[in-house]
């Protein structure tokens, strides 16, 4: 219509946005678009009354030293929004900051030094490249000098490590002491992958026992003679069986849960015996049990891809493996010992980014690097 304005669409979409067009001449300047502040937690409720609830600590014994801790400040917790009948206020929650003057052990931000968590992380990166280092190759030369070790190794994630995509075939490896050794070592080694070629790169030309899985990539260790573990022989058995208790009677999945659990009894009363008369008693009362169970798994037939099938397999397959440790007293009848030092990677692995951990314990003290 004559002398009417044109309507358009996009007029409101313009009207809406904070950009500004600013013509100047030939030039035109485009002012930045500045988006609104969104309001915070704080600021709903920062003109309500507020009411402090400091929540007091119950232990203020110091673990290290004994000594009563005390209180140098508070930590705040959470805000919790209170209603009574025509009133509201905002309750804030705090719980006791304390510290031990006797033994040492501060706070840095209690005493105003507020350090980065990258700070911080540096300190234990050097501690550990230039002290700790040497702790562990000790440890290492130590661990090298036993007739037999423990060996394991667990998926484990580390973020953000060059050039490798996430949820890759990581792994955490476990080297550690036989129960018959002295002292407690355990040392722990990170890899990209699985490969057998780690073992070699950390073990070396190790010549005695190595209690592990079944697992063939310890076959590379040249010198090393490889002893199986009972106690995955056994955790196959117990997999396959019936889901039905009215089957286990007949169950041949059961049966060899029995016959496994047989040479553990035998086994532990060995226990308190010096190594030449365990070594004798193995000879004479645990190989004859040895013999009877595979004599016995020999005459099982089982159909293909079934859990006992698998069980079966496994046991027959580690044979010579599982064999081997009734040759020395000094060696263990399963890898029990490997697979609780790695468990707590197991447990938390989803949180965690770790490459070295190293413990060492005697019967005295215990130190965790």
């Amino acid at each position: 219509m004559e002398g009417a304005e044109q309507l358009t669409m996009f007029n409101e979409a313009e009207e809406a946005t904070d950009v500004k067009v600013i013509e100047k001449e030939d030039k035109i300047t485009v002012v930045t678009h500045e988006r609104k502040k969104h309001s915070t937690h704080k600021d709903s409720f920062e003109n309500l009354e507020t009411e402090e609830v400091v929540h007091k600590a119950e232990d203020k014994v110091c673990p290290e030293c004994g000594s009563e801790m005390k209180v140098i400040g508070k930590e705040f917790v959470r805000d919790e929004l209170v209603y009574v009948p025509a009133r509201m206020f905002v309750r804030k929650h705090y719980v006791e900051t304390i510290c031990c003057t006797s033994c040492g052990i501060k706070d840095y931000a209690a005493c105003g030094a507020k350090l980065s968590r990258q700070t911080m992380s540096s300190w234990v990166i050097w501690a550990a490249a230039n002290k700790a280092k040497a702790v562990v190759d000790l440890m290492k030369k130590q661990l090298l000098e036993q007739p037999v070790i423990h060996a394991d190794e667990t998926v484990v994630q580390v973020l953000h490590e060059p050039n490798r995509k996430a949820k890759t075939d990581s792994r955490m490896w476990v080297y550690c002491t036989d129960k018959s050794a002295d002292r407690y070592i355990a040392l722990f080694d990170y890899s990209p992958t699985r490969k057998g070629d780690y073992a070699v790169k950390f073990l070396g030309e190790y010549p005695g026992y190595i209690v592990c899985d079944g697992f063939d990539g310890y076959n590379k260790l040249e010198k090393a003679t490889r002893c199986g573990c009972w106690a995955h022989a056994r955790r196959k058995f117990v997999e396959a069986l019936p889901t039905d208790k009215a089957l286990l009677s007949t169950s041949t999945a059961a049966k060899g849960v029995n016959l496994i659990n047989e040479l553990y009894v035998i086994e532990r009363s060995f226990d308190e015996m010096k190594p030449e008369e365990k070594h004798k008693q193995r000879q004479e009362r645990l190989k004859p049990a040895l013999d009877a169970f595979f004599a016995w798994l020999e005459t099982i037939i089982v159909s293909s891809e079934t859990k006992l099938s698998k069980a079966v397999n496994y046991a027959l397959n580690e044979k010579k493996y599982l064999y081997r440790f009734h040759e020395s007293p000094y060696i263990s009848i399963d890898n029990n010992r490997a697979e609780n030092a790695i468990r707590p990677f197991v447990v938390g692995r989803k949180n965690w980014d770790l490459v070295l951990l190293c413990t060492y314990r005697t019967k005295s003290h215990f130190i965790q690097l």
